[in-house]
């Protein structure tokens, strides 16, 4: 859902979507650099706020709620997304290209460096509902946030997802494996358009590693990990104000 409205009387918009445990405030270094620029609009995703439902707690409901903004104010918008929100933005650009003017992937998985991690996710997916949700998580936060300077993020992540509505959270992680399944597909997508900037930290091998074998002109953010944005928010600023 949208959660909040920045109209800062510029004539262009930016839509951000956060990552699976996060909110908005996870853009607390982006908000006022994008403001030069933008009026911006906060996707707040199901799961995330008191007023969710596990119908929310699909790509195309958030697909469709921008869409349906973009189609109100009738304008081109640009998009930026990280992790979960990235893999969203990523369907968006497939369905509503002509909506988006341009696009920043922050941290998108598209799938992972080894066999073995891929076979780890897929397994450990499929039995989360016979596994306690709290080695679940664990085995969760083991795969994706593997920087130690996202620490306390991962604390965060790992409490938040474990409060969250349990049909909420499986029906996000549903929607995943679901994205992962057509990752050919989505890497295809990606080199037809030339508006995307794809970013990633340098720390977060999991998935950079596997983009890379099939992305060229990946922005590449040094001494940063999974949330790129935060753990080196100056140079992943320094991306922002490119034209």
């Amino acid at each position: 859902m949208i959660k909040n409205i920045i109209d800062n009387k510029k004539n262009k918009w930016i839509v951000l979507i956060h990552p699976m445990g996060g909110t908005e405030k996870l853009f607390y270094e982006q908000i006022p650099v994008l403001s030069e620029k933008y009026n911006i609009v906060c996707i707040r995703l199901a799961g995330h706020t008191r007023e969710s439902s596990v119908k929310g707690a699909t790509f195309e409901s958030v697909i469709n709620e921008i869409h349906n903004f973009a189609s109100e104010k009738n304008t081109k918008i640009d998009i930026l997304g990280v992790s979960l929100g990235a893999m969203i933005t990523t369907n968006y650009l497939e369905k509503y290209s002509e909506d988006v003017e341009k696009v920043y992937l922050i941290s998108p998985v598209y799938g992972f460096s080894s066999k073995f991690l891929t076979l780890g996710y897929y397994v450990t997916n499929k039995i989360k509902k016979i596994i306690p949700r709290s080695l679940y998580m664990h085995l969760i936060v083991a795969f994706v946030l593997n920087n130690k300077e996202e620490k306390s993020f991962k604390k965060n992540f790992y409490e938040f997802t474990t409060r969250m509505d349990k049909s909420i959270l499986y029906k996000w992680f549903d929607e995943i494996t679901t994205f992962l399944k057509n990752k050919n597909k989505n890497i295809e997508l990606l080199k037809k358009y030339d508006n995307v900037k794809l970013i990633y930290g340098e720390k977060d091998k999991l998935f950079l590693n596997f983009t890379k074998k099939y992305i060229n002109g990946i922005k590449i953010i040094k001494n940063a990990g999974h949330l790129c944005n935060i753990t080196n928010y100056e140079e992943f600023n320094k991306i922002l104000n490119e034209k």
